[in-house]
């Protein structure tokens, strides 16, 4: 979850300026419908490049076929389109849809808020869905927002009349929303309650309990749904956990996981929904966290979790590459630039081998493409005791040996992508599998791994305790709709 909402697409988190308003009635606490979409004038059009802050850098020609590119620089959000190659503001809080085509955001007034939404690379109008102040988060098919309200999940969107779906019991909140990844249900989740429901479906609730619910998801099917529940801390006072699985199509859940005195940390579903990765946080300790938990893959349909390796509570330090194979980070200890290297895996059979690297390197950051079927990483050079080093970036020195490479996934055919120079942080695949963007510098660049030609797209100028230990998750401060 972000500050803007639940967004499986795209997020943008600023403050900007807001747009033309139209009165409107505002939705009610029963089931009926608010009044349909409005739709109200343009907004004012975007500043011209004179116009923007001291300090901004961006070439939008040089993102072109690359799709859109969205950023925050201070405290206001721009985009670049690859596709018409052009730069502009956008309002505060927006959130572009995953199919890259539309864009939503609230504007406040006197009654809450109030949620509109316009197309994106056109002219068309800024248009008023009718639904209820609250965090939103868009459909994967881009056709519906859900928004929560309190104790209520309302949907509707550009030409859908809003609606309630779903209605938690009174002194409930919902804190998590998540669409189905393969259908237009959506499951709404409070600190004691599930439910799921959806347009032209009836609700239903999913389980109800005492105890603290965290909500994981859905799986990459669409046919489970799963959650955590939290127990009172005990005599020590160390909260266990249990991972519970639910039938979509509804059924009693069914508990797959204990973890006695112990945080369940979901890290990811096999991609096939066999199972899931997570972290078993013995303790409950951040500070023991920091410094790696173990790894497990659990099968969902029975038996026991298997480790696979101790990893340190980074998303980003895990990369499927196809089926069932995943590689991560394999950690000790929180510096990025010591006892770090790549363990590739399979998560069905938990079965790992290490990606051969160099005596004195550490392997960080994988990124795998489906298109090239390479995995890009970071390899630097690895450093005992301070060093010069910082809890931040790691220190110039140690950032200059950054550099960029990839390989297959199986770890062969390693090879240095020299062009790009030094201190890298975080490559991301382009949707063709030739192109990577990373951050090096306070900018973000783009890379054409054949031909080798570099191109600098847009100035960030992150705050370096945008760091720890030399690890950096830029893409959760920009977001990319890759086409």
């Amino acid at each position: 979850m972000t500050a803007a909402g639940w967004v499986p697409g795209l997020v943008l988190v600023v403050l900007a300026a807001g747009c033309t308003q139209a009165p409107r009635q505002r939705p009610g606490a029963g089931a009926g419908s608010p009044p349909p979409s409005t739709t109200a004038p343009a907004a004012p059009a975007s500043p011209t490049l004179a116009s923007l802050p001291p300090g901004l850098v961006a070439d939008p020609a040089a993102f072109a076929g690359q799709g859109r590119l969205a950023f925050a620089y201070q405290a206001k959000t721009y985009l670049i389109d690859g596709q018409r190659q052009t730069l502009e503001a956008l309002p505060g809080g927006s959130v572009m849809s995953p199919d890259g085509r539309w864009l939503a955001w609230s504007v406040p007034d006197e009654g809450g808020s109030q949620l509109w939404v316009r197309p994106l690379g056109t002219d068309g109008p800024n248009q008023l869905t009718g639904l209820p102040p609250g965090k939103f988060t868009w459909s994967p098919d881009s056709k519906m927002l859900a928004v929560a309200s309190a104790n209520e999940l309302w949907v509707g969107g550009p030409g859908v009349q809003a609606h309630r779906v779903i209605g938690l019991s009174p002194g409930e909140e919902v804190k998590d929303v998540q669409w189905s990844t393969t259908s237009a249900i959506v499951a709404a989740a409070s600190p004691h309650e599930l439910w799921v429901g959806g347009p032209g479906t009836e609700s239903r609730r999913v389980t109800s309990t005492t105890e603290e619910l965290d909500l994981i998801g859905w799986s990459p099917d669409g046919q489970t749904l799963a959650y955590v529940l939290t127990f009172p801390s005990k005599d020590p006072p160390i909260s266990s956990t249990e991972l519970y699985a639910a039938p979509a199509g509804g059924g009693v859940p069914a508990r797959r996981y204990l973890s006695e005195e112990a945080r369940i940390l979901f890290a990811g579903w096999w991609p096939d929904s066999g199972g899931i990765l997570f972290w078993d946080d013995g303790m409950g300790s951040a500070s023991l966290l920091a410094d790696g938990a173990g790894l497990l893959s659990l099968p969902l349909a029975g038996g026991a979790s298997r480790p696979l390796g101790t990893a340190l509570w980074y998303k980003d330090w895990i990369s499927w590459v196809g089926g069932d194979q995943v590689v991560f980070v394999a950690a000790n200890g929180r510096e990025s630039w010591a006892s770090k290297s790549l363990e590739a895996c399979d998560a069905a059979r938990a079965t790992c081998r290490a990606i051969p690297q160099p005596a004195g390197k550490v392997s960080v950051d994988p990124a795998w493409s489906a298109a090239s079927n390479q995995v890009a990483f970071v390899r630097a050079d690895e450093l005992r005791g301070d060093d010069g080093t910082d809890s931040q970036t790691g220190g110039a020195a140690w950032v200059a040996t950054r550099a960029l490479w990839v390989a297959s996934p199986d770890g062969s055919r390693q090879r240095e992508l020299t062009a790009a120079g030094p201190g890298v942080f975080g490559p991301s695949w382009s949707r063709d599998g030739r192109h990577l963007l990373y951050l090096k510098g306070d900018a973000l660049w783009l890379m054409d791994t054949v031909s080798g030609a570099t191109a600098r797209i847009v100035t960030l100028r992150l705050d370096p305790t945008a760091y720890f230990y030399g690890h950096i998750n830029w893409q959760q401060r920009v977001t990319w709709w890759k086409g």
